[in-house]
């Protein structure tokens, strides 16, 4: 299971949220939904929000073993 914690907690330092990637028109809502619910996104879309933020792709996402 993937987890965006990291892209969650990275964010809540900036003060932003993935609602507020929505606001500035880089994601959709389906996606914010996604991330805050830790359901799978396009690379494409991980992609353009890790190069607006500055981000590797490892620091916005965690691999989270299932039982």
């Amino acid at each position: 299971m993937i987890s965006f914690e990291p892209l969650r907690n990275y964010l809540d330092l900036k003060g932003l949220s993935p609602n507020a990637l929505y606001e500035k028109g880089l994601i959709t809502t389906n996606i914010a939904t996604s991330i805050n619910n830790d359901k799978p996104i396009s690379f494409g879309n991980l992609e353009k929000i890790c190069n607006y933020l500055d981000l590797r792709v490892e620091e916005a996402i965690v691999i989270v073993k299932e039982d």
